[in-house]
């Protein structure tokens, strides 16, 4: 799963045409679909060391493809970084609200 977010991130974060606020809100789309699609749709019991494991993969794909999305939107002051940090805004808000999807469905 990191390795589909930081890919579709570093398509969009290295892409010409587009500007800096469409770069952040499909990277984060990108990152929200692959998440919920995960845990509503992956097969087997959803318990809650699944749902830790899927939150820890997603964490960890979250932190690469910030780091990806800043190197490739290239700042040149710091008020550029706005949009990595507005990023991170919509990955804690989206680990807030969808943290727990999925939790208790069963696929067996």
């Amino acid at each position: 799963m990191p390795i589909a977010i930081c890919a579709t991130t570093a398509l969009i974060g290295y892409g010409q045409g587009i500007n800096r606020w469409q770069k952040v809100l499909l990277s984060y789309l990108f990152f929200a679909f692959t998440d919920i699609g995960i845990k509503l749709f992956g097969g087997g019991i959803h318990d809650s060391e699944g749902l830790g494991f899927v939150n820890v993969l997603s964490l960890t794909g979250l932190i690469l493809a910030t780091i990806i999305l800043i190197i490739g939107l290239k700042p040149k002051k710091a008020a550029d970084l706005l949009f990595g940090v507005l990023f991170i805004g919509f990955g804690v808000l989206h680990f807030l609200v969808f943290g727990e999807l999925g939790l208790g469905i069963s696929y067996i």
